[in-house]
């Protein structure tokens, strides 16, 4: 898809997350010109990804990486936008509890939500979503009901941590039991790591 901006042209490439969801890449020529992520309708993905780019977010290199071959150079930002950043605490409390066998969350755009979450024998999944934007703790189990469960990639760069202390197997990532010399580190440290049935 070709858009054009006074002289400038415009190539739109995108990638659909979820239904909901689409991540656009911004070429300009020889300079990209970042790649955004947001929240849409799913009706027409051609129509929907200018509104992405005007509304939506801009996501970080590395997760544009996943999608999206770059063009070697410098990167151009459209309408002075910055990486999105959950900043307002309504939207990621500090010391509010989770819901139930949910490991973490990301906020990738005001309406787009990025969710880790435990699932038997020691394995977790991750899944994407529209949200409405008003309560991420209350909009996390319909991301993970109705969202879409995403590739490995995706969660290696948005919980890298998380990611980095597990295994992939299958479908799902293997998080390994802690060995001998770190149970000893976690006791000398006096943290509590009885069996907890």
């Amino acid at each position: 898809m070709t858009e054009h901006q006074g002289s400038s042209t415009f190539t739109l490439r995108w990638a659909t997350l979820d239904k909901h969801v689409l991540l656009v890449a911004v070429n300009c020529g020889s300079v990209n010109c970042d790649t955004y992520v947001g929240a849409v309708e799913g009706k027409n993905y051609d129509e929907e990804a200018l509104g992405v780019v005007v509304n939506g977010s801009v996501v970080w290199d590395l997760l544009s990486a996943v999608y999206f071959k770059s063009t070697p150079g410098r990167i151009r930002t459209l309408f002075g936008k910055e990486i999105f950043s959950p900043s307002d605490e309504r939207f990621l409390e500090p010391g509010r509890e989770l819901p139930p066998g949910v490991i973490t969350m990301m906020a990738i755009d005001k309406h787009v939500l990025v969710v880790a979450v435990a699932r038997p024998g020691r394995t977790w999944k991750a899944y994407i979503g529209a949200v409405k934007g008003d309560d991420y703790y209350e909009e996390v189990p319909g991301v993970v009901a109705n969202g879409s469960e995403i590739p490995f990639e995706l969660p290696e760069v948005c919980f890298e941590d998380l990611a980095k202390g597990s295994i992939r197997r299958g479908e799902e990532w293997y998080i390994p039991p802690p060995t001998e010399e770190e149970i000893k580190f976690m006791r000398e440290l006096g943290v509590d790591i009885s069996e907890r049935g």
